[in-house]
């Protein structure tokens, strides 16, 4: 059996999905998290969403076209309301999830592309780092890059 704190492997399936390795459940505890943030933004539900961010969470991007070195750090709140805004499913496809934790702190890297409806937006590097609460992970940080070139994987 792994250590909590070895990294997981897991592969995504075709629709973005993800099936953690089998050898530690609470890896698919983890990624059942964030899939439920994803599956907010296609919904455009943004109280599902705030449901599994915490309460202080933060989104954090650093953009490679930008014209400050400084990256853009989002509230709660103001991620909540852009994904209640808009009428246009956000799907977020991402790639070889990696998966770490150790006691209540989890973190998974994966690549994503995202889109906004049917069009290609942009894609990059998600870190999201998650708490547990004593019964449920919540999404406390979501740093993520954001460029449009070099997206396409195999």
């Amino acid at each position: 059996m792994l250590p909590a704190s070895a990294p997981v492997q897991a592969q995504s399936a075709p629709d973005g999905a993800s099936a953690a390795d089998a050898a530690n459940p609470e890896a698919a505890d983890v990624l059942t998290a964030v899939d439920v943030l994803f599956d907010a933004m296609r919904a455009r539900d943004g109280e599902a969403a705030r449901a599994v961010l915490h309460p202080d969470a933060r989104m954090t991007v650093v953009r490679a076209d930008a014209d400050s070195a400084l990256p853009d750090i989002q509230t709660t709140d103001g991620f909540v309301e852009a994904v209640s805004s808009g009428t246009t499913p956000w799907h977020e496809p991402y790639f070889d999830p990696e998966v770490q934790i150790d006691g209540d702190l989890a973190h998974v890297w994966m690549f994503f592309q995202f889109y906004d409806g049917d069009t290609f937006s942009h894609c990059g590097y998600n870190s999201i780092q998650l708490t547990h609460d004593g019964t449920d992970w919540r999404i406390a940080l979501i740093a993520y890059t954001h460029r449009t070139s070099g997206c396409e994987r195999e």
